[in-house]
């Protein structure tokens, strides 16, 4: 796994340095369907995949530094991009962290965020703001596994039913899913509407203490998902 991790990061460095993103227009006509076409799937502007390798055997192996730097050098300028999907396996929000401060990707119409912690007290990994960023042109979002986090001191700025209620005018469609339900505390909480504290030394811990305001969030979710909905089947 160290050999691989090493090969990797030399690679993504090089690939940083010589790759440019160019938009990438479509045919005027859409190719007939033969054999060829068949095995080869969904053509380039529909389906492109880039897997990172980012966990290694050793925990204090980490590398952060290269998958930030394609990040930062690759992704932030692609301003034809418009889907994005970006995963990750452990928690990631202020620590680690990926930059979104003045992200602008002008096309974005499709985002999907798996794993993400969305906490506003450090405004360079503000995920939040990098959504409300494209409120003009977001028309579909995902929440996969995601957790609003109340930093050391468990304090909540910014809630489920503040972010439910936030105003994205071009949003068609919204999936909201958490399957890690199973959680103990002394209450009986929503699995979907997770609540971590951020441990410096450990990552993110759940919070299992009731919050004074979570009764509104699941209002605030059926709210946002009525009004979706009814946009899209007006467009329709």
């Amino acid at each position: 796994m160290q050999w691989e991790m090493r090969f990797q990061q030399k690679f993504y460095d090089a690939f940083a340095r010589m790759l440019e993103i160019l938009p990438q227009a479509k045919p005027s006509k859409p190719a007939q369907p033969n054999s060829n076409s068949a095995k080869r799937g969904k053509p380039f502007w529909q389906a492109r995949r880039l897997s990172l390798l980012s966990d290694v055997e050793d925990e204090d192996a980490y590398c952060q530094d290269p998958l930030v730097s394609f990040w930062n050098d690759i992704v932030r300028s692609a301003t034809a991009l418009t889907r994005l999907t970006i995963r990750s396996d452990h928690p990631v929000g202020a620590y680690p962290a990926l930059s979104f401060r003045d992200t602008f990707l002008p096309l974005l119409a499709s985002l999907t965020l798996y794993g993400f912690v969305l906490e506003p007290i450090v405004a360079d990994s503000d995920v939040v703001a990098f959504i409300l960023r494209h409120k003009g042109t977001l028309a579909r979002l995902a929440l996969h596994g995601c957790s609003i986090d109340g930093g050391e001191d468990g304090v909540f700025l910014r809630p489920w039913h503040a972010l439910f209620e936030a105003e994205i005018d071009s949003l068609r469609n919204f999936l909201f899913v958490n399957d890690d339900a199973a959680r103990e505390s002394e209450f009986e909480r929503d699995a979907r509407f997770v609540y971590t504290r951020l441990d410096p030394g450990w990552g993110y811990m759940p919070w299992n203490e009731e919050l004074a305001t979570e009764g509104l969030d699941l209002p605030a979710l059926e709210s946002l998902q009525a009004v979706v909905k009814s946009r899209r089947l007006g467009a329709d």
